[in-house]
């Protein structure tokens, strides 16, 4: 699954349309508690609105806590 952030707000203004990164982290904490392997594709980070250490990090904290691998 794609997460470029953690910031639901920057979330909808790049990717309209798409599912909020709560809600996909919540998928993947789903998958992953009934042992469905699941990673996350961090690309595209876009230069200057998604490409801080926080965000990067935010994403890496996250992804750990809802058992991505």
């Amino acid at each position: 699954m794609t997460v470029t952030t953690t910031d639901d707000i920057i979330a909808r203004k790049v990717e309209t349309f798409a599912p909020s990164s709560t809600d996909r982290f919540k998928a993947l904490g789903i998958l992953s508690t009934i042992v469905i392997c699941t990673s996350i594709t961090m690309m595209p980070i876009l230069p200057f609105i998604e490409d801080t250490e926080e965000n990067i990090v935010d994403i890496v904290k996250k992804a750990d806590y809802y058992g991505v691998k």
